[in-house]
């Protein structure tokens, strides 16, 4: 490299806090500098000159570089960080109360500390995985999809049951939830095969659909509703896929055949339920408690008496439970029961309101991604927390029939606390990169016409980055009216 570009270069670089752009960022100016310096050399300028002037060309290297580390930065979504925070302490409160109103029971202690703990370790996930690049997750997708139906498969050789149910595994003499366990690599390495093979051909379009249906019949085998949540989010990563412009194919043709397949399945689903006896009388419980009021509709009716006469404030609705309703279940699956029981319908509201804003930041903040893996990486862990929110407050209303759910970073549990601060910490992680895109091109071959689409279409990347004007006219060599053009219509 010439000396001259060199210290251009570096002085450039000094200002850019991000170290893994500078390789990058380097090989760009190295490569500018090239072609205009061929240009002056063409006109007769000797190569030594020619360096000179294609570097005063540039502009001012301290201005280049502070304006490339306001691209470059990486970026922090501190309203996402804040309210899971005021999660995990309300987690931490509830347990607490629990534990003292409970307080002859050893079981009570325990799961306070254990969630002590398990915050502890979830918190430190979600700072590890935050510094993590997480295209390498793209990069091994097919690897990643493969460990997570390992997973899933070593739960039907090996798993442990309790109560009646196979749902974990033991590693290292720590027990597991399989499907949370898998759930992170599945959300993340099927974002990547969609990207891989949803513009090939129809039969690697065939395969995404055989890679998403393997997974969800896995769970089913044990977890109906951990099928159902993984499934509708692999639905919504596909149908945000199919609707993009990313997609290359007849929008209309595999939006029909994409939602023909859950309507069969649901359909399915109908036939299996009406073949199992016990699940029509717990279906009917749910729908028709008043039949069967010591049996199947007896936590239906008691929910129900709950909703009516729990208190605005204070723990009439929490007296009115006891005995009625199993003390271990309130951790897990009937937490928000217990905070409404506890500090009435007011505590209840305000849980609420926090649980819609952070659904509302996941996906402002997936909507602010450039890069498209991020872009359904992001979208599939919002759909996961969305769908978990909602189905576990319906559960408590009594407006869903009482199935294994649980409230992310609120209901008690390792497994489920762990994986949901991994999945925070990954879609914190691709927003840090959210502004970060690496334009991988050779210039020399490019040439910079106006009228070069791979120009332009970096040129539009830098316009929803809100790069400065003449930046962007240095780095791409158009015209000041054409980048102006470029903003005009993105507005």
């Amino acid at each position: 490299m010439n000396p001259l570009v060199s210290k251009f270069i570096e002085k450039v670089l000094e200002p850019i806090k991000y170290q893994k752009m500078h390789s990058h960022i380097a090989k760009e100016l190295e490569d500018h500098l090239e072609l205009l310096k061929e240009d002056y050399t063409k006109r007769g300028v000797k190569e030594e000159a020619a360096y000179q002037k294609a570097i005063e060309e540039m502009g001012d290297a301290a201005v280049i570089g502070h304006s490339l580390h306001n691209i470059h930065k990486p970026r922090v979504e501190w309203s996402i960080v804040i309210l899971i925070a005021v999660l995990t302490c309300i987690s931490f409160i509830m347990l607490a109360m629990w534990n003292k109103h409970y307080l002859e029971s050893s079981y009570a202690y325990d799961v306070h500390i254990r969630q002590i703990i398990f915050i502890i370790i979830g918190s430190s996930f979600t700072s590890g995985v935050y510094f993590l690049d997480y295209r390498c997750f793209e990069k091994y997708s097919i690897i990643g999809w493969g460990i997570g139906n390992l997973i899933l498969l070593g739960v039907l050789f090996s798993g442990i049951t309790v109560n009646g149910m196979t749902r974990w595994l033991r590693i290292g003499g720590i027990t597991f939830s399989a499907v949370h366990l898998a759930q992170p690599l599945l959300i993340l390495s099927y974002a990547g095969l969609i990207r891989k093979w949803g513009n090939d051909s129809i039969k690697t379009r065939i395969s995404l659909g055989v890679a998403a249906l393997l997974p969800i019949a896995l769970i089913a085998i044990e977890n109906i509703f951990g099928a159902i949540v993984l499934g509708s989010v692999f639905l919504v990563m596909l149908t945000c896929y199919i609707n993009s412009k990313e997609f290359k194919g007849n929008t209309l043709k595999w939006i029909s055949l994409l939602y023909g397949v859950p309507l069969s399945g649901i359909v399915l689903f109908g036939a299996k339920v009406l073949n199992n006896a016990n699940r029509i009388q717990r279906l009917t419980g749910f729908m028709h408690p008043e039949l069967d009021p010591k049996g199947s509709g007896y936590l239906y009716i008691v929910m129900k008496n709950f909703r009516k006469n729990a208190s605005w404030i204070g723990d009439k609705g929490l007296r009115m439970i006891d005995g009625y309703i199993p003390t271990a279940d309130m951790p897990n699956n009937l937490i928000f029961t217990f905070i409404v029981g506890k500090l009435g319908w007011l505590a209840g509201g305000v849980l609420i309101i926090i649980l819609a804003l952070v659904i509302l930041r996941l996906f402002v903040a997936r909507n602010k991604i450039h890069e498209n893996y991020g872009r359904l990486a992001a979208l599939g862990i919002a759909t996961l927390f969305t769908i978990q929110f909602i189905a576990n407050i319906l559960m408590n209303l009594g407006y869903m029939p009482l199935i294994t759910s649980y409230m992310p970073f609120i209901s008690y549990g390792g497994s489920a606390m762990i994986s949901d601060m991994l999945m925070v910490g990954i879609v914190l992680s691709i927003y840090r990169r959210k502004d970060i895109i690496v334009v991988q091109h050779n210039l020399s071959s490019i040439k910079l016409k106006s009228g070069n689409p791979k120009v332009l279409d970096i040129a539009t990347q830098l316009t929803l980055l809100d790069v400065d004007i003449e930046v962007i006219v240095k780095a791409t060599g158009l015209k000041y009216e054409e980048i102006e053009r470029l903003y005009k219509n993105r507005i």
